[in-house]
């Protein structure tokens, strides 16, 4: 992209024209709510302080909303003339443990902890989109949900806002993402899966310890785990289509208390991404089942416990159509996402709740741009108007 290649273009509608024209207008407004939050990141987990400043910003609009109790999340509500559909946008609010080494003067105040992935201009963005709904309230039906969700990089703030009940009739939710492999005044995104589903998986051998010189006295754990590490392997290439894509990841193992001592228990920890929950489920039955057969056909045992990570995020394809639109008319180039990532995103949580569309939006001018979750990364932030215009447009094609 190109600088200017989006600009000055007319949308084709009336109500599109007017929305872009406000979004332009407020465009120093955003970039001026990015660059606080990028000044005074908050670490995953500690987003109070985002909070508190994502409260004061929203309430001085006039727009309902509160902190999640027990929690870092802020949830607005932007309610139209009458009853209707609810549109979810989240925003994620969180911020890396990275040393910001750039120097630009909206810099990292906070030693060791950045906003390396964007989420202080998703941030910004809500915060914008809520000022363009705000000023239209009273021509559309329905309501509109700021979701600003906390966690996202680590244990993931959406599970929690959906168990507390709000997305409680929301019947469409959305979400944009920095992306510095776009081009300023590109996009993508795809029907079905944009990302994978996570889980965490623990696994502990049990055998019998002994000496190392008399090892038929026990059973050797360690022995064990090699067996099932490289059985969960062939697990994969051989009981799961080639067709499908699944990565089991086994990235600890620990166990053993002395060189000439047989192990008593291992512990191995890991991944497991797929792209489908049906495959998810089939995968886990059929690890627990190997581990098992294998350690019990040698005298040991071995529990499998698994923690629920993030739900693969699914796009509706009449949501990429109308982005595809949307995009048009402002001369934003809408591509097609190749392939999905087995990377994960919370925002699975939602759209496992209610069907919507996840995307990522150009934001850089340099073809070798530093890349997210990098200390040197950065936005052009022209790209701050795009993604209100696209994101209110989303919210008031579903509910305007």
């Amino acid at each position: 992209m190109i600088a200017g290649k989006w600009m000055g273009i007319e949308p084709t509608e009336l109500m599109l024209n007017a929305l872009w024209s406000d979004a332009q207008t407020i465009a120093p407004q955003i970039i001026e709510w990015r660059r606080y939050f990028h000044k005074y990141p908050s670490i995953s987990g500690q987003e109070g302080p985002t909070a508190q400043k994502v409260l004061e910003i929203l309430t001085s609009m006039g727009v309902e909303a509160l902190i999640v109790p027990g929690q870092n999340a802020v949830v607005g509500r932007i309610y139209g003339i009458g009853g209707g559909k609810i549109a979810g946008l989240r925003a994620d609010m969180d911020a890396l443990p990275i040393q910001e080494t750039s120097g630009r003067e909206y810099g990292s105040t906070i030693p060791g902890v950045m906003h390396a992935c964007g989420h202080d201009a998703h941030t910004a963005i809500l915060l914008g989109v809520a000022k363009l709904l705000m000023k239209r309230r009273d021509s559309f039906c329905g309501e509109a949900r700021l979701l600003f969700e906390p966690m996202e990089e680590t244990n993931g703030g959406a599970q929690p806002m959906v168990d507390a009940g709000h997305l409680d009739g929301v019947s469409a939710v959305f979400a944009l993402h920095m992306q510095p492999s776009l081009q300023l005044g590109q996009l993508w995104t795809r029907a079905g899966a944009m990302s994978g589903s996570s889980n965490e998986v623990h696994l502990t051998i049990s055998g019998r310890s002994c000496h190392g010189a008399y090892p038929e006295r026990g059973v050797d754990a360690i022995v064990l785990a090699a067996q099932v590490i490289m059985a969960a392997q062939t697990l994969i290439s051989r009981r799961v289509s080639a067709l499908d894509s699944v990565v089991l990841s086994l990235g600890m193992i620990n166990g053993g208390s002395a060189p000439n001592i047989l192990a008593e228990s291992v512990t191995i920890r890991g991944t497991l991404r797929t792209l489908n929950d049906d495959t998810r489920k089939r995968t886990l039955m059929e690890l627990g089942r190997l581990a098992n057969g294998i350690c019990q056909a040698h005298g040991g045992r071995c529990d499998v416990d698994v923690i629920q990570g993030y739900h693969s995020v699914e796009c509706a394809p009449e949501w990429v159509e109308r982005l595809n639109e949307l995009a048009g008319t402002i001369g934003v180039e809408p591509l097609v996402k190749p392939t999905p990532s087995l990377g994960v995103d919370s925002f699975g949580d939602f759209t496992a709740v209610a069907p919507g569309l996840y995307y990522d939006l150009g934001c850089v001018t340099e073809k070798d741009a530093a890349q997210i979750h990098t200390p040197l990364f950065d936005i052009d932030e022209r790209c701050l108007p795009i993604g209100a215009y696209l994101q209110a447009g989303l919210a008031l094609r579903h509910i305007g």
